[in-house]
């Protein structure tokens, strides 16, 4: 209501590509893209396969008289198979959940179709 008065318009006086009585957003899917399954298997791989080599490299048993820095040498593998297990996976995780979020993005802003 402008200054008192309705407006009125028709369905022609739109523009096309948003949505009317005539028009509907495409359906939403709720399956992901297998690209985005394949990136998190990808990383559950990753993240186990290097959690498997840090239990491998863990020293099980220290030597006598072995202390100080040496001490901290022999750990030094398996932390780095465990953080570097750690940041694969959450480097995956993110590119996934960024293809996810840019494809509710263009989902979002798909032009409406006839019905």
């Amino acid at each position: 209501m402008i200054g008192g008065r309705t407006m009125h318009t028709s369905n022609e006086d739109r523009a096309t590509g948003y949505l009317s009585a005539q028009t509907a957003k495409p359906r939403q899917d709720t399956q992901s893209h297998w690209l985005e399954k394949l990136i998190q298997v990808l990383a559950a791989l990753f993240l186990a396969a290097c959690l498997v080599m840090a239990l491998a490299t863990l020293p099980h048993r220290m030597g006598y008289g072995m202390g100080g820095q040496y001490a901290i040498m022999v750990y030094l593998p398996s932390l780095m198979f465990a953080v570097g297990g750690l940041l694969q996976w959450a480097i995956l995780m993110a590119v996934a959940y960024i293809l996810q979020y840019l494809r509710k993005i263009e989902r979002n802003t798909a032009p409406a179709e006839a019905i």
